[in-house]
């Protein structure tokens, strides 16, 4: 079959790749890994692209901040290589595509293609290829928490760089550590532990916890043990939710959404109201089992679709 070129530098893209290259290998194709920024870390134990050139396709994430992707896509183009690139999450599209699409982009869903395909800048092909790493999550989780419960309670807050991606005006009425302040003042009794995003000063975070908040390390393992996860509108609250576990997103003051998607399509309940925030805490951590989350269908199978939307681009 072909050989692929995998490419990304944001975590979020890096393992959406990584998901969906058991598939891809099932059917034959050989794959190579070309990693920057965060993503190297993600793909330690991958086999690296040793001549990149020589690759049929080229199959990438997206970047928020970096133009790493956009710069292979027009690289490819110059060389006659048709490329495909995977979206993790339903933000900042023009963001990720402003120097120009690649020939293909992969959507999360049909709601995300027709946002696509509605802007003046997407001349490309869009597929729905779901997302290959929330799929791979939510059946990990499924697994791995059957039973459990903490005594005391494991709360869980993921955070997310707000302050460094939503700067002076562009800020939606709150940041990372004033979202943590408001959650440690207004929880039942628990066990409170902060998971820095990857790309959040660790040290900062040290100096910002409130008295008895730990700070945490491996996602996976802190989604596997927890009782209740909140967040802001990190993707993170998505996977929480595809896996079973009650999740609250925490948006005190709100001026702006950031990501829609966390209280439309995925139904996570949402406290913008710092009157609120108490009592649907202590409903998140009463032990009542949560609804089952709408994406379950968007994401079942993503897998397959990525590797139908290469089969479209790669000869036979």
């Amino acid at each position: 079959m072909a050989t692929l070129l995998l490419a990304a530098h944001d975590p979020g893209g890096a393992r959406v790749l990584l998901a969906a290259a058991p598939e891809l290998r099932r059917r034959g194709h050989a794959l190579a890994f070309l990693p920057a920024g965060p993503a190297a870390a993600i793909w330690a134990s991958e086999a690296l692209v040793a001549e990149a050139g020589s690759a049929d396709l080229l199959l990438t994430g997206t970047s928020f901040h970096s133009g790493f992707e956009k710069a292979l896509w027009r690289w490819a183009a110059e060389r006659g290589m048709p490329s495909l690139a995977l979206l993790d999450a339903w933000t900042n599209l023009d963001i990720r595509f402003d120097d120009g699409p690649p020939d293909c982009i992969g959507a999360i869903d049909h709601g995300q293609r027709a946002e696509l395909v509605s802007r003046p800048w997407c001349d490309c092909r869009v597929s729905v290829t779901g997302q290959a790493h929330l799929q791979a999550v939510a059946a990990g989780l499924a697994s791995r928490r059957t039973g459990r419960r903490n005594q005391p309670p494991l709360l869980v807050y993921f955070s997310e760089p707000v302050s460094l991606d939503y700067p002076g005006a562009a800020s939606p009425g709150y940041d990372q550590v004033s979202v943590l302040r408001a959650v440690a003042a207004a929880l039942p009794p628990c066990r409170l532990v902060v998971r820095p995003h990857p790309r959040d000063d660790v040290e900062a975070w040290r100096a910002a916890l409130p008295p008895g908040v730990e700070l945490g390390g491996d996602t996976e393992t802190l989604l596997a043990e927890a009782d209740a996860v909140v967040g802001m509108h990190t993707m993170v609250l998505i996977e929480a939710a595809l896996g079973g576990i009650p999740v609250l997103a925490v948006q005190p003051g709100r001026t702006r959404r950031i990501n829609p998607v966390i209280e439309e399509a995925a139904a996570i309940p949402v406290v913008t109201a710092p009157d609120d925030l108490a009592p649907a805490l202590a409903r998140l951590l009463s032990g009542a089992p949560p609804a089952p989350c709408p994406l379950a269908a968007a994401v079942a199978g993503s897998d397959r679709k990525v590797a139908d939307a290469v089969a479209m681009l790669t000869p036979l």
